[in-house]
Order: C-alpha cells, then structure tokens, then sequence
C-alpha cells in the first residue's frame, strides 16, 4: 500500500479545510473520514487491497477496528462495506471507486497516496473553477431576452455567489451562451453590460 502524502497528527488524525480527516485506525489501516463516513484500503490476497467504507461512525479514528470498516450490513447506524470482491462485482467496485473520486477526492487521494489531476474528480475541478473565477462575474440565472432578438439576459455576481448583494446584468448571444459543467464566465470585453428593463419576473432595478 502506498504511503498517504499526509502526515498523520499526533493523534492520529489530520482535518484539512476541506473537512476531510486523514488518520490511521487502532491496527494501522490508512482511512480518510468525511464527516460520519470513513473510507480505508483492506489488504487483500495476492498483494491486493481493497476500497471499503463505513458510515455513521462516531468514534475516534483510532478506536476504529477493521472490523468497522471490513463487514458489510445494512441495518441503520452500521456501517456498509463497499468493495470486498467475493462481495461486489468488478463493474460495482469501479462505480465505489469513481464515485469517491468525484465526489470525495481527498479522501480518494488519502486512500491511494495521489494526487488526482485536472479532468480526474468533479469536486476537485470545481474547486479549481471556483478559485480561477472567484474574480469573475459567473452567470446564476438567465433567460430569452424579449426586448433583444437572439440575445439571453444574464443574472451574475462575483464567482457565482448566489448569496452576494451586488449583482450585473448582461447580454449574452444565445448561440453563445452554454453553462458548461460550472458555470457561465463573461468576458467584460465582449459582452455588453445590461440595465435595461428586464426580462426576469421579479427584476425591479
């Protein structure tokens, strides 16, 4: 098994900003807890390991035996065992896998001892977008405009904060306009800043 590029704390775990705690349990299985769910790598035969989670565990990670990660069950507040091969198909223990890589890429990075690249995890692209765009006003709501043929009103604020205060209106080819996987960025220089009445129900300004 791979080395974790995270040093562990003295206790045993480590919480990063993104709320993903790395550790190692009582018998020294490396496991990456995201909130109430625990993901580690089982040692398998032939020099093998195995992506198991758990779920709804409250305990230290260091009182976690491998019991509490290793067996599967069902009933509510156990945990649930997600890629032990005598268990789960090949084609499941690809979607565990691809899941977690999407959607908990520290954990997955912890597990794996690397580092995912641009293109391997949605969260962690989206994190990307988020910081290379936290300057940019980021399209959170659109439609046809009426008033304008072929054009689209844009509803942005900065980084495409719904909760923020300020916000601008623009216009938008519509041939050109596609949200993309994150989000719609304006080019100030090319789209046209909009106060005109609007198309939006609700628009008063």
């Amino acid at each position: 098994m791979s080395t974790s590029p995270y040093p562990s704390s003295a206790k045993g775990q480590n919480p990063t900003p993104a709320g993903v705690t790395f550790g190692r349990t009582g018998e020294g299985l490396l496991i990456a807890k995201v909130g109430d769910n625990a993901f580690a790598m089982l040692p398998g035969s032939d020099g093998r390991f195995f992506l198991a989670s758990a779920w709804r565990l409250h305990r230290p990670m260091d009182d976690c035996a491998r019991g509490a990660v290793g067996t599967k069950r069902t009933a509510p507040g156990r945990p649930s065992h997600r890629a032990l091969p005598d268990l789960f198909t090949d084609y499941e223990r690809r979607c565990a896998d691809r899941t977690i890589r999407d959607w908990y890429p520290d954990a997955w990075e912890a597990i794996h001892g690397k580092r995912l690249e641009p293109g391997e995890s949605h969260e962690k692209d989206r994190r990307a977008f988020e910081r290379d765009h936290a300057s940019d006003w980021i399209v959170i709501s659109a439609i046809r405009c009426d008033r304008y043929a072929g054009m689209t009103e844009c509803v942005t604020t900065l980084g495409g904060d719904r909760t923020a205060l300020e916000r601008r209106r623009y216009l938008v080819p519509s041939d050109e306009y596609h949200v993309g996987r994150f989000g719609f960025v304006i080019d100030e220089a090319r789209h046209r800043l909009y106060a005109g009445p609007s198309s939006l129900i609700g628009w008063n300004r």
